[in-house]
């Protein structure tokens, strides 16, 4: 590739005086900022020049990002790659050159008109990706394909038009893309050398065959595959030679799909959390000791107070009356257990435990509920039209305004972000209108609540979202309906929770439904607190290791009692005396009972207790949050603007909190933090010194107003906001939450504002002092413009005051987008960016570097899951300023060179370096300049790779020898100055830039290379 080859053009506002001649020397064109650019600026391409007179030599074309661009002109004969992304305005490409290696056509959704394929082949294509192209004819994919015998990588994600695919795929084929196409039915037998097959959101597909035989398959994405039911037969494990084993997939990801085996307790608490070795741990249970069943389901009702959510759990148990258990409207939660219930799995009725969850519709406890709405349940939705646009009567401490049902349908979309809940809605209190013997004025009347509802929530809900007619106290309605709604969405809730499970799981779910069926009647069923003070606090609450100990004593009684119905027989050959009841096995069972709502258990409560007596621990919460303005508790808790210590409450609550020990305290506290209604101020931060930790109480800040100068901000330099339909103060909270983790009292706090401020930028320690101000609001409109009470929808307003201000702003609106719904995937990236910009390091943290290899077009894959995951432990030391990380996702700016980076980001003064050895570190060419640059950098500092580079070493990146580190070395050695050359970024190629001098620069980074690869042996040894 000769000097002059290159047509590069970046800017937003172009010159197109480059393509205005013609030059058959030019090989590569680039038209448009890089994909992996952080919000790259769209170009206006209105045309292009005839490439296939004007450009003959062309091989390589690159368009990213263009906007007017409708039409591709003709290709040359020789044109090897094409990739187009982003051009929403283009319909017609010319030609595909049978000379193509790879074509990569993303996001032209106006794309429709394409060269014929009769006759046509593509005897060197490898890579096709037409993702986010749903304007194609399935049947020209078809084709394509077809006609593409030596296909590696085949890629049609979000091509919504795509059903099927050709009943034969290429032989070679190693990686195979459907990620949200979401019409697919099905799936042709796959290639034996698979090693990648991406169906996530493909939620049509049913099932998949069988991918026993496919050895090579390491990369499996069923998340969010909602209709399929059973997880394809996998590959099976291999042994390695260290004696291990290999399992495969290695990626394996089920986030809210439909598979019942394993259980949804085993599909990952995020979408993005990598399953393989538990799913591989449950099926060898399952396998190993034999199969159990789940019979545990939640009803959730929901609502404003006194829209009648006790009377309908009364009405619809059989083991209560309304007439006997009804005693007023609930404060805090009410649980009403159906032991004996039928739920209707399509097939047959199984036998359940269903648990009915009656939580107080006053706005304080909206906190709460949304610890446990994320696990199976179901939602029904009470409604009384008569509270539309009306507020109840003053009623002191659990004041709180009617929320309009919008609310409680978005509260629960933003709480079940990744699945869609079944919800229902029941309109109560119309027992005066309905008419048994009268069904047109029943009709009449539904029609009308119908056409109400549809004004209130619009088509979005109305079409899924059933509406039942019941008077619980008359007994007049639906009932039978709601019922048969009921049974079917238990049924399919408890088939989601799995429809297998290992036998101990099975036997540990009965060992707490016994300890909750003990429990009953020792709680006033109007707000949940204790009545018998003969309960043994070990009844409620119990330690990990307690719990341990009478899971394995459970299980021993029953192994020592002949079978009757259920055979145990292969657990008893392998329990081992208990031995096979590991810790992890037992994280695993309180996992799945938390899924169920049995019990309540997070590895982040205090000694990983585990909370059995779900309704005590919330009264103690309940008694904490207090907000009648006369009592003591809520004029303590304003008075020091929300913040208390576990000294505070003791004081204030001697009554409610009589009796625990430090243990429970500490519970207490944990359990607080869990629900979001307190917020730990790190002591990392404090200001002034004092012995007892801290914590801060939301709901109990002063508001914006009242803080007057102490929010202010000394000039603006820069602001921006957040909108979020969905927005609740949740999400506000978190916010608060991980500002409080990172700040302390170095911050200043309001109910809905806080400021931030610092001295000095990320870890170059750039100075300068800034302020940066975050406002929430919620709507204060609806649809029609009409006032309503505080709900769902509303928007961070955003201001920055100090240097940098458009890059700061950029960092601090994702940072804020990450605590929202619908930014899930990239939150993790967003707040570790932050804090690598904004976290002042204390004095004796220590900075680690990262160095590993990274595609961006696989995300996160085998190569990058152990950064993910040492990067996710390692996060909470930095957000508290002990440890700087070091890493190019979160320290690079666009346009950074990595031998820059790593010379500039601080690896003169890194600490530690952690290097992810594999075969795709040593071949790349980025990795090697990085690892080169950092070895020179210590070296300046007289630093020896030995004492502070740490390898870990993925099975393919082992140096167990000097052959080894020679071998690495002939494939450098080996390659081309064309090959050499084109691994330089086309950013480099430039007319300022000899070739030759280039070239001189790749030798002599590989020649040091060699020395750092002989450093690997010696830290080896």
């Amino acid at each position: 590739m000769d000097e002059g080859s290159v047509i590069d053009i970046r800017a937003a506002k172009p010159d197109l005086t480059p393509l205005q001649g013609r030059d058959a020397k030019v090989r590569k064109i680039v038209i448009g900022e890089s994909p992996t650019a952080d919000d790259p600026e769209p170009i206006d391409l209105p045309g292009l020049p005839a490439f296939e007179s004007d450009y003959r030599g062309l091989t390589h074309l690159y368009l990213w990002r263009t906007r007017a661009l409708q039409r591709l002109p003709a290709l040359p004969r020789g044109q090897q790659v094409i990739e187009i992304r982003d051009a929403p305005d283009l319909t017609a490409v010319k030609n595909l050159p049978a000379t193509l290696e790879s074509i990569v056509i993303e996001d032209c959704p106006a794309l429709n008109v394409l060269p014929e394929l009769d006759g046509c082949s593509w005897p060197r294509l490898t890579e096709l990706s037409l993702a986010g192209c749903t304007g194609i004819d399935p049947q020209w994919i078809h084709g394509l394909i077809r006609a593409a015998p030596v296909l590696h990588h085949l890629d049609l994600s979000r091509c919504t038009q795509v059903e099927r695919l050709p009943g034969q795929l290429p032989v070679g084929l190693q990686r195979l893309e459907l990620n949200g196409c979401a019409a697919l039915r099905g799936l042709p037998v796959l290639p034996v050398g698979l090693h990648r097959l991406g169906l996530r959101e493909a939620s049509a597909l049913e099932a998949i065959p069988d991918l026993s035989g496919l050895a090579a398959l390491d990369y499996l994405d069923l998340a969010f595959t909602r209709a399929l039911r059973g997880l394809p037969e996998l590959p099976p494990t291999s042994s390695e030679a260290d004696g291990g084993e290999r399992i495969r997939p290695r990626s394996l990801f089920l986030f809210g799909s439909g598979i019942t085996q394993p259980p949804a307790s085993e599909h990952g608490e995020h979408p993005n959390d990598n399953v393989a070795l538990s799913t591989r741990e449950y099926q060898s249970d399952v396998a190993l000791i034999g199969r159990g069943t789940v019979r545990r389901c939640k009803l959730l009702l929901l609502g404003n107070g006194g829209a009648g959510k006790t009377c309908l759990a009364l009405n619809l148990n059989p083991h209560y009356r309304l007439d006997n258990d009804y005693r007023g409207s609930t404060h805090g939660i009410q649980l009403w257990d159906w032991p004996d219930y039928e739920a209707d799995t399509g097939n047959a009725n199984l036998g359940v435990n269903l648990h009915l969850w009656d939580f107080g519709g006053q706005e304080i406890y909206h906190s709460t509920h949304r610890l446990f709405v994320r696990h199976g349940s179901v939602f029904i939705v009470l409604w009384d039209p008569a509270q539309d646009g009306q507020q109840p009567a003053p009623e002191g401490a659990h004041q709180d305004v009617w929320q309009p049902l919008r609310y409680w349908l978005d509260y629960i979309e933003a709480e079940c972000p990744y699945q869609q809940p079944l919800v229902a809605v029941v309109c109560s209190h119309q027992g005066d209108r309905w008419r048994s013997d009268d069904q047109t004025t029943n009709h009449a009347l539904k029609a009308e609540l119908q056409a109400r509802l549809r004004e209130q929530l619009g088509d979005e809900y109305v079409e899924r979202v059933p509406l039942f007619v019941f008077d619980s106290v008359h007994d007049r309605g639906e009932k039978k309906a709601l019922s048969a709604w009921i049974a079917r969405s238990v049924g399919q809730i408890v088939q989601s929770q799995g429809s297998v499970v290992p036998t101990h799981w099975e036997i540990a779910q009965d060992l707490v439904e016994g300890w909750l069926r003990r429990q009953t009647g020792h709680h006033d069923q109007a707000d949940g607190s204790p009545t018998d003070e003969t309960v043994p606090l070990d009844e409620r609450r119990l330690g990990f290791e307690q719990f341990h100990t009478r899971l394995r004593e459970a299980i021993d009684r029953r192994l020592a009692t002949p079978d009757a119905l259920t055979s145990f027989e292969r657990l008893r050959r392998h329990w081992d005396q208990g031995r096979f009841l590991s810790e992890q096995r037992v994280r695993r069972v309180l996992s799945f009972l938390t899924h169920s709502g049995w019990l309540y258990w997070t590895p982040a409560l205090a000694d990983a207790q585990v909370i059995i007596d779900q309704p005590w621990a919330l009264a103690l919460v309940y008694a904490c949050l207090n907000r009648d303005p006369d009592s003591f508790v809520y004029k303590r808790l304003t008075e020091q603007h929300g913040r208390f210590s576990l000294e505070d409450l003791k004081q204030w609550c001697t009554y409610e909190l009589d009796g625990l020990g430090p243990d429970d305290e500490r519970l207490l506290l944990s359990f607080m933090e869990s629900l979001g209604v307190c917020l730990r101020l790190s002591q990392r931060w404090r200001v002034q010194p004092a012995v007892d930790d801290l914590w801060i109480s939301p709901t109990h800040l002063p508001p914006a107003e009242t803080l007057g100068a102490a929010l202010e901000l000394t000039s603006t330099n820069a602001s921006d906001q957040v909108d979020a339909r969905q927005l609740h103060r949740g999400h506000w909270f978190a916010i608060l939450r991980a500002v409080c983790a990172r700040y302390g009292d170095s911050a200043v706090y309001a109910r809905d504002a806080c400021l931030l401020r610092g001295t000095s930028y990320r870890w170059t320690g750039e100075p300068g002092e800034w302020r940066a101000r975050l406002r929430f609001t919620l709507d204060q409109l609806d649809s029609h413009g009409r006032a309503k009470p505080p709900g769902l929808g509303g928007r961070i307003d955003i201001e920055f005051a100090g240097p940098e201000a458009d890059e700061r702003i950029a960092e601090l609106k994702a940072f804020v987008k990450a605590f929202l719904p619908g930014s899930e995937r990239l939150a993790a990236d967003a707040v570790a960016r932050f804090d690598q910009a904004f976290i002042e390091p204390g004095a004796d943290a220590k900075r680690v570097f990262f160095s590993y290899a990274w595609d961006p077009e696989e995300g996160q894959g085998v190569y990058t899951e152990p950064v993910e995951v040492l990067q996710a432990a390692l996060l909470p030391y930095q957000a508290s300023g002990q440890l700087g990380l070091l890493r190019d996702t979160l320290a690079m700016r666009p346009g950074d060179y990595i031998s820059r980076y790593v010379a500039e980001s601080g690896a003169e003064t890194t600490d530690w370096v952690v290097v992810f050895s594999s075969d795709r570190y040593w071949r790349s060419w980025y990795c090697l300049m990085e690892l080169v640059s950092l070895r020179r950098a210590l070296e300046s500092q007289h630093k020896r790779v030995q004492d502070c580079v740490l390898f870990i070493e993925q099975r393919s990146g082992r140096f167990e020898s000097a052959a080894d580190v020679r071998g690495a070395m002939d494939y450098w050695r080996q390659q081309s100055r064309e090959t050499l050359l084109s691994r330089f970024p086309p950013a480099m190629h430039n007319r300022s830039l000899d070739p030759e001098h280039l070239r001189d620069q790749y030798l002599s980074v590989i020649d040091w290379a060699s020395g750092v690869m002989g450093d690997v042996l010696d830290c080896r040894r």
